[in-house]
């Protein structure tokens, strides 16, 4: 994680907070949910604009973050939603992103700390307590964002089935699953510099 980044990714999350019917983890930004008045076919594009709150779409970490640093998202199907482009002021095409990649160099995100943070699985209380064990305490889970209740501890009858769960408890659990990410992942590069030339790679 590059620090000095903090303020953007702190924007993001405070957006989310402010606005968690606007989080689904599960897709960078549902263009399903956008009205027309919102849609330039031409160019094939969604303008969002965050600072008003009348497009109704959902997104996750990545794809608002994107949003906010000034990328619109492409008008495709929101199962294969995996592009944002940059204008200029002309209004014209001037680079092509995936979310993901977008943030993850904004970021100045690890490997495994990119893995970590856009996990479909995250609730919000998740990406503030990954963002607090990335960046060593500089960030902090606020008050206003409680954990969520474990459904194991309560009556089922009382839990909705689409009903979002924390996925960890603690930093510890964290950074964990990022030790683990990391291990796989040199296992792999490993394995890859095993592979003889003209050989398919993994």
């Amino acid at each position: 994680m590059d620090m000095t980044k903090i303020p953007g990714m702190v924007r993001t999350l405070e957006f989310l907070t402010d606005h968690p019917e606007r989080h689904d983890q599960g897709t960078w930004i549902d263009t399903d949910m956008v009205p027309d008045s919102h849609r330039n076919e031409e160019l094939g594009i969604v303008k969002i604009n965050p600072e008003k709150w009348d497009c109704g779409t959902a997104g996750c970490f990545a794809g608002w973050h994107s949003i906010l640093n000034g990328w619109a998202p492409t008008l495709r199907d929101s199962e294969n939603q995996s592009m944002m482009v940059k204008l200029d002021k002309q209004g014209r095409i001037i680079d092509a992103e995936a979310p993901a990649i977008f943030t993850e160099k904004d970021l100045g995100l690890t490997y495994a700390e990119s893995r970590v943070f856009f996990s479909s699985e995250n609730s919000i209380h998740d990406l503030w307590l990954i963002a607090e064990t990335i960046t060593n305490g500089q960030i902090t889970v606020p008050d206003s964002v409680p954990a969520n209740p474990d459904p194991d501890d309560s009556d089922e009858s009382e839990w909705l089935a689409d009903a979002k769960y924390d996925r960890f408890s603690d930093i510890k659990e964290v950074k964990n699953q990022m030790k683990y990410i990391d291990r796989v992942h040199e296992e792999t590069l490993a394995l890859r510099e095993q592979v003889r030339p003209g050989r398919r790679t993994i």
